[in-house]
């Protein structure tokens, strides 16, 4: 099961989630403590998301991030998969009913698609499995 944090509870936990932010990022800011602070600015303001992945017993196996972004030329508004950081192996029952929940609370919120970026082999085949559209690669390039 996936379920939503309210703020209270983002608040309580901040300091056990903050953890599973920065291992779900290989490559940080220079300054994370203040990106950490910004993004959760940006959930305290409803922005951003934070989600936890539950299995049968009510154990914790993976915590989620998503944010809202907009196409600043189309207006176009989508749920962006921030982060995600497991625990264990996550099976694949799981990572399929917790997608629909993100995918209803998407189009609750209005956004267009339900996206996310990922370099774990694991997380691209579980997207592919479940009807995501696999076929665009991200490219960057580091310049600081």
């Amino acid at each position: 099961m996936l379920k939503k944090l309210d703020n209270k509870q983002v608040g309580e936990y901040w300091n056990e989630i903050k953890p599973a932010i920065r291992k779900a990022f290989p490559r940080q800011p220079r300054d994370v403590e203040d990106w950490l602070n910004k993004l959760l600015e940006k959930i305290l303001r409803d922005e951003g998301q934070v989600w936890i992945g539950l299995d049968e017993v009510g154990k914790v196996v993976f915590i989620l991030v998503t944010l809202f972004i907009e196409d600043p030329c189309s207006g176009s508004k989508q749920l962006l998969v921030y982060s995600l950081f497991g625990y264990r192996l996550v099976e694949d029952k799981l990572w399929k009913k917790s997608q629909e929940t993100l995918k209803t609370f998407a189009l609750d919120s209005k956004c267009n698609e339900l996206v996310a970026y990922s370099e774990v082999e694991r997380v691209v085949d579980i997207a592919k499995k479940t009807g995501a559209d696999v076929s665009t690669t991200f490219i960057q390039w580091r310049l600081r």
